[in-house]
């Protein structure tokens, strides 16, 4: 996908849906957002750690902090530093409209930037649903 040419690949997807419900005589397709919603939170993880730097978690949370700072609406900052957690607020994706979106994509773009930088495994905290819209997403995070 890019920019200003979103609807291509979304209409390249429906015409493989279609031929392939064609050639199988199935009726209905489904999609599974969240696992959707997933996958861009790990490609949009890996392009941004890409661009932050750091070696240790610290480092890599200041970097990711500077570069919401100048490159996305949201803000992230760090509430302890053991165990390690973040909040992000401003969000485009922890609104009232789009829950579910900050709620599966958010963890996992921070679970991605931090294991693409650090290289091992982290588990990442999904946020409340009732609250994280009105007061930021908090994410808890560990090595796994």
């Amino acid at each position: 996908m890019a920019a200003g040419h979103e609807a291509v690949p979304f209409q390249r997807l429906k015409e493989i849906a279609k031929l392939g419900m064609r050639a199988t005589g199935v009726k209905e397709f489904e999609f599974h957002l969240p696992e959707l919603i997933e996958t861009i939170g790990r490609q949009l993880g890996r392009e941004i750690a890409e661009e932050v730097s750091g070696r240790t978690p610290l480092e890599v949370v200041r970097s990711l902090s500077r570069y919401y700072e100048t490159h996305t609406m949201g803000r992230l900052a760090m509430v302890r530093e053991k165990p390690l957690t973040l909040k992000v607020t401003g969000c485009f994706a922890c609104t009232r409209d789009s829950p579910e979106i900050g709620r599966v994509m958010c963890p996992q773009l921070l679970r991605t930037v931090l294991e693409t930088r650090l290289g091992q495994r982290w588990e990442v905290s999904k946020p409340d649903p009732t609250k994280h819209a009105t007061r930021g997403c908090v994410f808890s995070a560990s090595p796994a």
